[in-house]
């Protein structure tokens, strides 16, 4: 099978920076696997664009995270990660997180260790890991975004908007930690906002999408 993503790096420059083209890559998985259709995200990009880490699913309908990085032809699995799902990085690329057995895992993209549990994770509607070793994750069915530190311990919310009717979920911390960009169910109807980490204010930027 293969992919293709592309990147909007132009997004957040700085103001006298040049807007940069978007780019965008064809890349064979490597595996014998295909990419597993899954709600959310099913791969990540390494933060400095080096390595895929993607959900395979085998002949059998079994599922697991598979590394490849882009300057080799072939992808290796992920010991320990059966039935993962929401596959995220950790800032410096050296981890990678994700959903499995109702825990929020981490483990090394190395693959030399086995995977270590972060916190209970009853959902699985994204997380995002921050440069401040913090990570932003929707944990369960109720309308809470929760932090958590990466090095595990008890989940603190965020935000709670179930008075709104709405729940955020996906979130992606954006450069320097302050804010993350959300998507916001309502019902049916989705848009993409950015939410404030500090204080909780939110805005809209797509007032229809997703992801």
């Amino acid at each position: 099978g293969a992919v293709a993503f592309a990147t909007a790096s132009f997004i957040w420059s700085a103001p006298n920076d040049a807007p940069q083209p978007m780019m965008t890559l064809d890349a064979a998985l490597g595996t014998a696997g295909t990419l597993s259709t899954e709600v959310g995200g099913n791969l990540a990009l390494s933060p400095d664009g080096s390595t895929l880490v993607f959900l395979a699913m085998q002949a059998d309908g079994s599922t697991s995270l598979h590394v490849r990085r882009l300057d080799e032809l072939e992808a290796r699995p992920l010991p320990g990660t059966f039935d993962a799902r929401q596959p995220f990085f950790s800032p410096d690329g050296a981890w990678v997180g994700f959903v499995a057995g109702g825990k929020l895992m981490k483990t090394l993209v190395s693959g030399s260790a086995s995977p270590s549990e972060i916190a209970n994770a009853s959902d699985r509607l994204g997380a995002s890991w921050g440069e401040d070793g913090e990570i932003v994750a929707k944990l369960t069915p109720a309308s809470i975004l929760w932090r958590v530190s990466a090095a595990g311990g008890e989940p603190e919310p965020i935000l709670d908007t179930s008075a709104d009717g709405v729940s955020l979920r996906w979130p992606q911390i954006l450069p320097g930690g302050g804010a993350a960009l959300v998507t916001a169910m309502r019902g049916l109807r989705s848009s993409v906002e950015i939410l404030s980490l500090s204080d909780g204010k939110r805005a809209t930027l797509l007032p229809s999408g997703m992801y």
